[in-house]
């Protein structure tokens, strides 16, 4: 294995690279002490997976994506539910739950800043139902309902 370091060579920036020939695993890389991968022998040879992770989780996934394909011919009224469900929940939603999470690990449940991302969550929230419903209200419109 092949250890490179950043420009100055101190090494604080240190890169794991195997050589050629070398393999090694995730959990190798990460640590034998986390718990979070499992292995798994497939079709392919045996991989690394995460908890949770399923072949029967995946195909309803893709059975249910190709479902709602079917059953909605004009894609702009999904691409609308999408955006808005996942653009809420991206921009509005995950970034005040992460700093929640952070400021709660460091017990401010209801300081002045956990109070402000509180709010903001509600607002996130207030958005995805709105922005989600008029989706649904535009893709029933679209069938003549």
């Amino acid at each position: 294995a092949v250890l490179e370091g950043n420009a100055n060579g101190n090494g604080s920036t240190a890169n794991f690279m195997p050589l050629e020939g070398e393999e090694t695993t995730l959990q190798e890389d990460l640590g034998t002490e986390s718990s979070h991968f499992r292995h798994q022998n497939g079709v392919f040879g045996r991989r690394e997976t995460f908890q949770g992770d399923s072949p029967i989780l995946r195909a309803c996934l893709v059975f249910s994506t190709f479902a709602i394909a079917i059953s909605i011919p004009n894609v702009q009224e999904l691409i609308s539910l999408s955006g808005a469900f996942a653009g809420s929940s991206c921009a509005l939603i995950v970034p005040p739950l992460l700093e929640l999470r952070s400021i709660v690990e460091g017990h401010h449940r209801f300081s002045l800043v956990a109070i402000s991302r509180y709010v903001l969550l509600a607002i996130g929230v207030v958005f995805l139902v709105i922005g989600t419903v008029a989706s649904i209200i535009d893709i029933v419109e679209a069938f003549g309902g």
